[in-house]
């Protein structure tokens, strides 16, 4: 048996795992991953604390099959068990899968040949994103294959839910240590969005594999999640993204405008969040105008044509420090984004 031949046609695939508080479904998730097609696996699966039944469910899981590997760790959240299982994980490449969710029997098989197909035609490090279901809808990518700088402004411009999310996602676990990748413990929303960031800011490709293979379970909207200090973990977000040590370089232009096309529906989602939380949509505003990041960003967007209406009309209003308006836009639009 040729062993090294093996190994490139069957690549170990580590999938990781974040477990938290996920006992009606984690079976599912498990059960799902253990009955793939492409056997060459390796699930490392994060308990980050339950409280509930899942560890134990998780435990007999992974008595009925050797690949499950189960760690426990104190809750740390969804940054920590992720980067638990990078450090854990031996495979040649990677995916994650949240453990409310669950995969096609053919998902890991497919998207490993589209992978091998891939790595054949170009000499750059290459991802695999593919497409996934929300509910009977399914959400498919258009086939292509697109650099990292093509990546990132798209991850940031773009109103994509396949480029902005960490699962449904095969990565070269050779480049994320090489560029020494990982989660933000620090941020608690929208932390995939940092990751794939930093991934396609090094010079990370992706190709685009439409075909639906992930499940992806609708849970509950932003607004009954606790999300403290919204608006300060936002400026930490901004400052993040915008960092340029991982590269060397500075951002261009379009890479920059696409930046502040993100950051300013993140502020002002983040204004609405906090607003919420604290029953203050009055003293949220006014912190909001005390952040030099914020302002900066509002100033550009608010000359961006193509941003959406209401984040522009927020951006201008915000510019022109007229508090009342921002207070009376905010309530406006804090049902539908919170809902």
């Amino acid at each position: 048996m040729n062993t090294s031949r093996n190994k490139i046609l069957s690549p170990l695939v580590s999938i990781i795992v974040p477990l938290y508080n996920q006992e009606l479904f984690i079976q599912k998730c498990l059960s799902s991953l253990t009955g793939q097609s492409y056997d060459n696996l390796e699930i490392i699966v994060i308990n980050d604390g339950s409280a509930d039944s899942s560890l134990l469910l998780a435990q007999e899981c992974a008595q009925e099959d050797s690949r499950i590997k189960l760690i426990s760790q104190e809750n740390a959240g969804v940054s920590s068990a992720r980067n638990k299982g990078l450090e854990l994980a031996t495979g040649q490449l990677v995916m994650f899968v949240d453990a409310d969710d669950w995969l096609e029997p053919s998902c890991v098989a497919e998207v490993v040949e589209a992978w091998l197909d891939a790595s054949r035609e170009t000499e750059n490090a290459v991802a695999i994103r593919f497409g996934h279901l929300r509910g009977t809808e399914p959400i498919v990518p258009e086939e292509r294959l697109m650099s990292g700088r093509e990546s990132f402004i798209h991850l940031l411009r773009e109103y994509d839910v396949c480029a902005s999310s960490i699962w449904a996602l095969l990565i070269p676990r050779s480049f994320i240590n090489e560029h020494t990748l990982t989660f933000n413990n620090e941020i608690n929303r929208s932390e995939d969005v940092l990751f794939l960031a930093e991934l396609y800011k090094c010079g990370c490709s992706v190709t685009h594999y439409a075909e639906a293979l992930y499940n992806y379970r609708i849970g509950d909207g932003l607004g009954s999640q606790l999300y403290p200090h919204a608006l300060a973990k936002a400026d930490l977000f901004y400052r993040t993204l915008k960092d340029d040590s991982s590269t060397g370089s500075p951002l261009d232009e379009l890479e920059n405008e696409a930046l502040v096309h993100y950051m300013a529906r993140f502020y002002i989602l983040s204004m609405c969040i906090e607003a919420n939380q604290t029953k203050n949509r009055r003293g949220t505003v006014e912190r909001a105008l005390e952040l030099p990041t914020l302002l900066r960003v509002m100033k550009q967007a608010a000359a961006l044509k193509d941003l959406p209406p209401w984040a522009r009309i927020i951006a201008k209003s915000i510019m022109r420090n007229n508090k009342r308006a921002v207070s009376f836009y905010l309530a406006a639009i804090e049902k539908s984004l919170l809902a």
